[in-house]
């Protein structure tokens, strides 16, 4: 981006209109530029799309088959819906509060299987809980 240095006063030459234009515009890049910047340093991480869609998929949200690893328009509207029956908001932004309503449903179901099943409380795979959290974070 190019930046231009505006006159602090319209010269003789130039009129009064084409410098507050050009002063407003110049006012306008820069408040862009520190919006952009404040975006970047208060959004939290992503969570791992590749734990999400685990998840979704084990909890019955997401077909196996659309968890690519890479965040997709089903992986977003499986979100959603999980999102929106939590009483979240329904953005399909993977969040703190959606991760850790993940993790909760993906445990819960877990122990019922486990429960179901007579394995004792224990599931054979808790990695995706943990990954999805430590990205979150």
């Amino acid at each position: 981006m190019a930046t231009h240095a505006t006159a602090a006063f319209p010269s003789t030459q130039q009129s009064t209109r084409i410098w507050l234009h050009r002063a407003a515009q110049t006012v306008s890049n820069r408040a862009h530029a520190v919006s952009d910047a404040w975006q970047r340093l208060t959004s939290p991480p992503a969570a791992d799309p590749r734990s999400v869609q685990r998840i979704l998929v084990d909890i019955g949200r997401l077909e196996p088959h659309h968890a690519t690893g890479t965040t997709n328009p089903r992986t977003l509207r499986a979100l959603a819906a999980f999102q929106r029956e939590r009483g979240l908001r329904s953005d399909g932004i993977a969040d703190a509060r959606t991760v850790h309503e993940l993790a909760l449903t993906w445990h819960a179901m877990s122990e019922t299987a486990c429960d179901a099943d007579g394995c004792a409380g224990r599931h054979d795979d808790v990695s995706a809980p943990a990954q999805l959290h430590r990205s979150a974070a």
